[in-house]
């Protein structure tokens, strides 16, 4: 009965780890680099990194929620696309404008990751929650 105890916390403890990886998005403003504004994925793919929490602000210690996409057009400027982790709003808008001051317009794109390795804005990949079924089934198996 120990072992099989030992087994199920060794079990979920690694699921817990192997299930939920730091979401990953891209990263970059087309302000200072350039090929932030590429659609090829192989550009992009240096722009790769891990979220994490807020270090400061109104949403301190928030995990991030979904990847996000911002267009920027200021009259008169370049138009600016800034990828980013999103720490609000939905976690599915799909061309959302905002207007600001000065000819300031932002549209909003914001998405969860299916994979990973390979951003939308490009969440927690679906194959994590896979995952973690699929060791509880076999913890509830074994039991039997």
């Amino acid at each position: 009965m120990l072992g099989m105890a030992v087994s199920f916390v060794t079990l979920f403890s690694l699921a817990v780890v192997l299930a939920d990886p730091p979401m990953k998005c891209y990263q970059c403003n087309s302000a200072g680099e350039a090929d932030c504004e590429s659609s090829d994925i192989e550009q992009l793919k240096k722009y790769v990194k891990p979220c994490g929490e807020l270090k400061d602000g109104t949403y301190k210690n928030r995990e991030p929620i979904a990847c996000r996409k911002i267009v920027q057009d200021v009259e008169a400027s370049p138009t600016r696309i800034i990828r980013e982790c999103a720490y609000t709003g939905d976690k599915n808008m799909d061309g959302v404008r905002k207007q600001g001051n000065k000819a300031v317009k932002l549209t909003y794109y914001q998405c969860e990751n299916t994979d990973n390795d390979s951003p939308c804005n490009g969440v927690t990949p679906a194959m994590s929650s896979t995952f973690v079924a699929i060791v509880c089934g076999l913890t509830m198996f074994v039991r039997l």
